[in-house]
């Protein structure tokens, strides 16, 4: 159990006995429910805890996306780069062959 998790738990177990006794509840059957509270509430963050992800795994994760995007954009540039050489070439031959028989 991650420490903030534990040092939550015991606030709740804290909080629960306290209002438990307040209403006059014998202090072991307090004791226990308010550990069974506290286990619960424990438990409940424990499980969304391996839910969650750090600002590093994200940034990794961004780092990954934007190197891929530009992969593909270079290879896009490139290809109509290509095409525009070859319609450039296309277009002064044809106008090659207009000037010469035209």
């Amino acid at each position: 159990m991650r420490s903030d998790t534990h040092a939550i738990k015991l606030m709740v177990q804290g909080a629960a006995k306290e209002l438990l006794m307040a209403r006059e509840m014998p202090e072991q059957e307090a004791e226990t429910i308010a550990e069974a509270c506290a286990t619960a509430v424990a438990e409940g963050i424990g499980m969304n805890n391996e839910n969650l992800v750090t600002k590093e795994y994200l940034d990794a994760r961004f780092a990954e996306a934007d190197a891929k995007n530009e992969k593909r954009a270079n290879r896009i540039t490139g290809q109509i780069t290509n095409r525009m050489t070859l319609s450039i070439g296309i277009a002064t031959a044809l106008l090659g062959l207009m000037i010469t028989f035209g």
